[in-house]
């Protein structure tokens, strides 16, 4: 019966691809979970600004190996390089089961079992999905009559939320507030808008481009180091108070300084409500 409705589903015409899809799985995708859930539960100790500032320039002279004061772009290639080589590492670590130095076909074969195992949760998880969206008499199956309605229901829907949004966008538009949304009115809000979306965000004051190589000459002097540690713990520290608490840890511009990288970092600035 399942297969019957599912066949009046597809005939309808409707696209099933978004819920349907199973995310593409390699070797390469697989998640690391060593020692995860035991960091998650230990209490996080705070982190003093003179040991973060610590921290950075320890960082800095583990990657200047020449000690001449500055990182080059063949010293960061190295810092990349050995940072993935940890990560397979890790892998293969994980995939050597029997821990004999070679991964057996098995081995390879049980890895893949993983994957494939997620992948029939992930369509029992789409079938139950789909009953509970379509199947409107809840007896297990859906049918043409169903697939009607949940369609109907689906423009009108549409129809109340475009409505919505359309005046939820002249709303914005209509900065002054005068009715009418002018000519600059409008520019203005496409600039804005279109600026966030292209990565420009910076222009229209929505946050700070910061980097490591300030200069972008793809290399990192002591200098640029220090003041690239010292605008990333002012923006960290929230409360001001010289010290990295366990929340303010928890942002992923903490977590990405704890790499030496040449990298720009946007530090957002909470942006004004824009409409496309």
């Amino acid at each position: 019966m399942w297969n019957r409705g599912f066949q009046c589903l597809a005939m309808s015409g409707l696209t099933l691809a978004w819920v349907l899809a199973v995310p593409a799985i390699s070797l390469a995708d697989e998640t690391e979970t060593d020692g995860t859930k035991a960091a998650e539960t230990e209490e996080v100790a705070p982190v003093s600004k003179s040991e973060f500032f610590a921290q950075q320039t320890v960082m800095f002279n583990k990657a200047d190996t020449d000690f001449d004061g500055k990182i080059s772009f063949e010293e960061l290639k190295d810092i990349k390089i050995e940072s993935l080589r940890k990560t397979n590492e890790a892998r293969f670590k994980k995939l050597d089961t029997d821990f004999s130095g070679y991964l057996t076909e098995d081995e390879i074969i049980a890895a893949h079992k993983v994957f494939e195992t997620q992948a029939l949760k992930s369509a029992e998880r789409t079938k139950d999905f789909l009953l509970k969206k379509w199947d409107l008499d809840k007896n297990g199956t859906i049918s043409s009559y169903e697939i009607e309605e949940a369609v109907e229901k689906q423009k009108e829907d549409a129809i109340t939320k475009g409505q919505a949004r359309a005046k939820s966008d002249f709303k914005t538009k209509d900065k002054d507030g005068s009715g009418i949304v002018t000519k600059d009115e409008y520019l203005d809000n496409r600039q804005r808008y279109s600026s966030r979306r292209s990565g420009n965000s910076e222009i229209f004051g929505y946050g700070k481009y910061v980097s490591r190589d300030s200069n972008g000459d793809r290399a990192i002097t002591r200098s640029e180091n220090t003041e690239f540690a010292k605008i990333i713990f002012e923006f960290l520290d929230v409360n001001a108070d010289d010290e990295l608490s366990a929340k303010e840890q928890t942002s992923k511009i903490y977590s990405s300084a704890q790499t030496i990288s040449e990298h720009r970092q946007l530090l957002r600035s909470k942006p004004a409500k824009l409409n496309p």
